[in-house]
């Protein structure tokens, strides 16, 4: 559940709190270190941020949005994806390493393996298929995420392989999401557990850029 906490006297969403410390982790990490895949993580984090705060409809800010809803959000984390998928290419060219190897192959096998499951459950489960493309397209992206991930994890090792494990943990926080709204297949306490693997991949995501 998305409590309220008490902070210089006014109520916050616990959600916007958590992202909100994220985007400053971000932002620290990318004054610390100063290269270009930590900046541009940064960035793709602070999207994040945006995409939380439109798929919470935090409404001091979604009111002065123009666009609002699943869909709006959904685009948001896209970019965000793109953008993480951005900073561990640079990583993998300014080190020397390489985009295919057995990590980015795992990688699109589960892309595929994903789409289809989507593709047929919807259809069995009668479920939303008006969603069914925004959901395909972005399950790219984040797959893009994990495929650069995974290929800076096996051809660089180290700490890029700490971003790999956050951005398959990202991954499996989307699953759950799109469960709920493509399949709808109800997850107890579901808030939990999307916010539970979403919090740490960033986190991971983030450290390993």
């Amino acid at each position: 559940m998305n409590r309220k906490v008490r902070l210089f006297g006014r109520l916050f969403p616990s959600h916007l709190l958590i992202t909100a410390a994220l985007s400053l982790y971000a932002l620290i990490l990318a004054i610390v270190f100063r290269t270009p895949d930590r900046i541009i993580a940064f960035f793709a984090m602070l999207l994040s941020s945006l995409g939380d705060i439109i798929l919470m409809n935090y409404r001091p800010v979604t009111d002065r949005l123009p666009l609002k809803g699943f869909t709006a959000g959904g685009v948001v984390f896209g970019v965000s994806h793109i953008l993480y998928a951005t900073a561990m290419a640079v990583a993998i060219l300014r080190s020397g390493g390489t985009f295919f190897n057995a990590g980015s192959l795992a990688a699109g096998i589960l892309f595929l393996l994903l789409a289809a499951f989507y593709a047929v459950g919807t259809h069995l489960r009668d479920g939303d298929l008006k969603l069914m493309p925004l959901i395909i397209v972005y399950l790219f992206f984040i797959c893009l995420n994990c495929s650069t991930a995974a290929a800076a994890a096996v051809s660089l090792g180290g700490i890029r392989i700490v971003a790999a494990a956050g951005a398959l943990l990202f991954l499996i926080s989307d699953q759950l999401i799109f469960l709920n709204k493509l399949i709808k297949i109800r997850i107890r306490n579901s808030d939990f557990w999307i916010w539970l693997p979403y919090t740490a991949g960033q986190l991971l995501l983030l450290t390993g850029c």
